[in-house]
C-alpha cells in the first residue's frame, strides 16, 4: 500500500509541474484568437485578427523570416557536423584512444575434437573467421576449459 501512494504522489507531482509549465502556454494560443481589444475572458468569439495585423507588419515578417532561416541553416550544419564527427569516431581511431578506452577482457574457450584433443582457441569479436588450421567439421563441440 505504501508502494501505491509513494507512486501516485510522484505521479500527481509529474503531474502538477506538467501544468505548471504548459498552462500558460496553452491560456495564450487560446486567447491568441479572440476578437476583443484585451485578453480577458469571457472569450468573445474566434479570430484571427491578431495574427493578420502581425502578418501585415513587414518589420515582424521579416524577422519572422530571418529566424527560420538562421534555424535551418543551424540546424543542417548541427547534422552535418554531428554526422562527421560521428563518423571519424567510428572509422578513425584517435592515438590517445587507448589511453579512454577500456581493454577487452580476452576470452579463450577450448574446443574439443572428434579425437578428444582439446586445442585452446581465441574468439575475438573483430575476426570472426575460424582460426587457421583448423576445419569446420572436425570441431564437435564446445566447453569450458577444464580448471
Amino acid at each position: 500500500m505504501a508502494k501505491l501512494t509513494t507512486h501516485s504522489l510522484v505521479w500527481a507531482f509529474v503531474a502538477a509541474m506538467l501544468a505548471f509549465i504548459y498552462l500558460p502556454v496553452v491560456v495564450l494560443v487560446l486567447f491568441s484568437f479572440q476578437s476583443g481589444d484585451l485578453p480577458v475572458p469571457p472569450l468573445d468569439g474566434p479570430s484571427l485578427r491578431w495574427y493578420l495585423r502581425a502578418l501585415a507588419n513587414d518589420r515582424l515578417t521579416n524577422s519572422l523570416w530571418n529566424s527560420l532561416l538562421v534555424g535551418g541553416l543551424s540546424a543542417a550544419a548541427a547534422t552535418l557536423l554531428g554526422f562527421l564527427s560521428a563518423y571519424g569516431m567510428f572509422r578513425h581511431k584517435p592515438p590517445a584512444a587507448a589511453a579512454v578506452t577500456p581493454p577487452r577482457p580476452a576470452t579463450r574457450k577450448v574446443a574439443t575434437t572428434a579425437d578428444n584433443e582439446s586445442r585452446p582457441i581465441s574468439l575475438d569479436i573483430s575476426s570472426p573467421s575460424i582460426p587457421a588450421g583448423w576445419c569446420k567439421d572436425r570441431l564437435v563441440s564446445m566447453a569450458s576449459p577444464a580448471t
